[in-house]
């Protein structure tokens, strides 16, 4: 594989790699934030959207100032909108920096497919854009697993509730909503489905009696 290959293929990476990385993390954004889960799922439809409709405005505009400098110009401001997104102080700044976010990556995809049409023939085009789709799901595959595996490791997955109502670490539930408490069953379902039925039918069983 060529470096100019594996540049498009990176930035094709990167672009699916930001749009499921929140997937996972609506819960604890919704608790860091104090908003309702709903409000914070709004995330995922602020980066889709910009991500769809920015593709036809930016291409374009590849063919009218070069497909190599605006590919440059929306990797960077994707680095820059994801940092923002990152360190944003409130749910409104993560909402604007998810759309900034998602309106460059969806760009990237039709500049990127464009930059391997000007540098390969038609014999080779055809493996390169398999290569490219490879990486948008690979990106979008590895963004799920590794926000999943952030969350668990910060302990997020797991809504804890104390005798005062507070959540984790002392903090209030959300606006209009509570903590719930996660359950993690151990053991094959039907095993487990099996011993609930003998505890339940044991404790009518104590009952009668």
């Amino acid at each position: 594989m060529s470096p100019l290959s594996l540049v498009f293929g990176a930035c094709a990476f990167a672009s699916g790699f930001a749009l499921r990385t929140v997937d996972p993390l609506i819960l604890p954004i919704a608790q860091r934030f104090e908003v309702t889960p709903a409000t914070a799922a709004l995330l995922t439809s602020a980066y889709a959207l910009p991500y769809a409709f920015a593709q036809p405005l930016l291409g374009p505009l590849g063919d009218r100032f070069g497909k190599l400098r605006c590919i440059q110009a929306c990797v960077v401001v994707l680095a820059v909108a994801l940092v923002l997104g990152v360190l944003a102080p409130s749910f409104q700044w993560l909402l604007a920096s998810r759309l900034l976010a998602g309106a460059f990556a969806g760009g990237l995809i039709p500049l990127v497919l464009a930059g391997f049409g000007d540098a390969y023939d038609l014999q080779t085009r055809q493996v390169m854009v398999g290569r490219l789709l490879v990486a948008i799901i690979s990106g979008q595959m590895l963004g799920s697993a590794c926000a999943g595996i952030v969350s668990s490791a910060e302990g997020h997955n797991e809504g804890k509730e104390d005798k005062g109502g507070k959540g984790p670490a002392g903090t209030s539930p959300p606006k209009g909503g509570h903590y719930v408490r996660v359950i993690h069953i151990q053991g094959p379902p039907r095993a487990m489905c099996g011993r609930l039925i003998r505890r339940a039918t044991a404790r009518k069983k104590t009952r009668r009696r």
